[in-house]
């Protein structure tokens, strides 16, 4: 492995883990990986070890040293990484070749699009963005943690469903099969919720998501409020189906199926499914960066 004379690492993080690539310089595949969380906006040090270990990682299993990352490449793409003040930081931690710290956004969008085509590209996962593309400009919506907003993603579903179980506890909202299920898994009682509310990332709030999907396909009462209010506020964020550039929309993220299913017919049927993943967006977008 030492005598390949560059090699290209790509990695995606966001707040549920990260995924990388290693491969060579013409995009053969050499290793994949998994590691921890990589949102650098909730915790920058976790985030910063999370990515060490996981490069090390891959170099590990492809049978090439660390020392080999003066000679390679690596784009790396990072929710927060656009409201980070340590990127160079980052940067200048791994000690590669050259670097370049993108935003899930940029690799998100050439993900679903490629590097020309226009559309918007609804990602939904831990958190949740929107991204339009219209004749080479870029715009986009959200993205901005699930305290403040975040909404539909994998943590505000997690939050509501919190929300809702203490509203039945207390009798000022319905219960259902859903309610209870939450109850157990807090020893019954809302008092257990408010220590994991105070100390829980997002990434911990997400984790309760998949209840709420399998629920959901039972049509549980609290579910389905939920899910409406969450399609309902989807349509506000993209806006007229017929307004989408290129009638082109496509639904990313580990939440994006279950919710492309519960769009209204307008935007279903301008649908279309993502040209590559995440780490194929970064592949092009590196060999455009770093002249490959």
């Amino acid at each position: 492995m030492n005598n390949i004379q560059s090699c290209l690492l790509l990695i995606d993080g966001g707040g549920s883990g990260a995924r990388a690539r290693l491969c060579t310089i013409d995009g053969e595949v050499l290793v994949t990986g998994n590691g921890g969380p990589a949102n650098l906006s909730t915790d920058f040090a976790a985030a910063s070890a999370n990515l060490h270990a996981l490069a090390q990682s891959v170099y590990q299993q492809a049978g090439r040293p660390t020392s080999c990352w003066s000679q390679d490449y690596a784009y790396v793409a990072l929710a927060g990484a656009g409201a980070s003040t340590k990127r160079q930081n980052l940067i200048n931690s791994f000690g590669f070749k050259k670097m370049q710290l993108a935003t899930d956004v940029d690799v998100t969008l050439a993900a679903a699009l490629g590097t020309e085509q226009d559309g918007l590209v609804a990602m939904l996962g831990t958190g949740s963005f929107f991204v339009w593309r219209n004749q080479g400009r870029v715009r986009r919506v959200g993205g901005w943690g699930f305290i403040l907003g975040d909404e539909c993603g994998g943590a505000w579903l997690g939050r509501e469903v919190l929300r809702a179980t203490i509203r039945a506890y207390d009798d000022v909202g319905p219960r259902s099969e859903l309610t209870a299920q939450m109850l157990d898994r807090f020893e019954g009682t809302p008092k257990a919720m408010v220590p994991f509310a105070r100390d829980a990332h997002a990434a911990d709030f997400a984790k309760l998501a998949p209840l709420l999907v399998a629920a959901y396909e039972k049509q549980d009462e609290v579910a389905v409020e939920i899910f409406d209010r969450a399609v309902d506020m989807l349509c506000e964020s993209i806006g007229a189906a017929a307004d989408v550039p290129g009638q082109h929309l496509c639904f990313l993220g580990g939440l994006g199926p279950t919710y492309q299913k519960l769009m209204p017919a307008a935007y279903q049927a301008i649908c279309h499914t993502a040209k590559g993943t995440a780490l194929d967006g970064a592949y092009w977008l590196a060999q455009k960066e770093f002249a490959l």
